[in-house]
């Protein structure tokens, strides 16, 4: 969000939605860092009081659940799915929302009617770093919101594995590398430093050196 919120202050200029002051995007911020923190928040504190109770429960359910599931710092911290689903996409919701209208409101901007003073050359490098910032949230947000989404539907249908919650754990942890590998393959001054750094690597590896020998004509005719 941030990143569109920088493009959305380079790019407009004459709007009440832009943030110029300092003071302004603080506050801005803030809010924005509060409401997606107040997300875990918010299910903690609606936590079930009868948590042992509600642990039993949850065996019917989950008749074989791993050995930690038994000891006490285990909490189910949220037993209506109808409550942890307004938050989530509460939360996603409002995300989305303030990326969506940044990056709308920044190529709507871009358009020739709006900003005919605007030259063609720096419109047309304004809508490329958009596209480029466009696809870098992407793929991340991608290797995020896939496992999310299968998460979610195991929850709805009352369905646990083990193992394939381990499998999303383990792709949702991708996030961060699939962002610098976005970023490495999208702008070119990265990715240029990125391959000229692999072939310097692969320069100073040690290489098998061979050497020639003549062989006179003479021991030729000996053998």
């Amino acid at each position: 969000m941030a990143l569109f919120e920088h493009r959305h202050r380079a790019i407009v200029i004459n709007s009440r939605f832009v943030f110029r002051r300092k003071s302004t995007r603080y506050v801005f911020y803030f809010f924005v860092y509060a409401l997606s923190m107040n997300c875990g928040f918010l299910m903690i504190l609606n936590a079930p009081d009868h948590l042992e109770e509600l642990s039993l429960e949850l065996l019917n359910d989950f008749p074989c659940p791993p050995p930690i599931y038994f000891e006490s710092r285990v909490l189910v911290f949220q037993s209506d799915l109808l409550y942890f689903a307004l938050i989530i996409f509460f939360c996603a919701g409002s995300m989305t929302s303030l990326v969506a209208f940044f990056g709308l409101h920044c190529m709507w901007h871009l358009l020739p009617a709006n900003t005919p003073n605007m030259s063609a050359t720096t419109r047309r490098l304004q809508k490329r770093v958009i596209i480029s910032s466009i696809i870098q949230v992407a793929i991340p947000m991608l290797v995020i919101i896939n496992p999310l989404v299968m998460i979610i539907i195991s929850i709805v249908m009352n369905y646990h594995s083990q193992a394939l919650t381990n499998l999303f754990t383990f792709i949702l942890t991708l996030h961060g590398s699939a962002g610098s590998i976005a970023v490495i393959l999208i702008y070119k001054p990265y990715r240029t430093y990125t391959i000229g750094l692999l072939v310097s690597l692969f320069d100073r590896l040690p290489s098998k050196k061979f050497t020639t020998v003549a062989i006179p004509k003479k021991w030729e005719k000996a053998r």
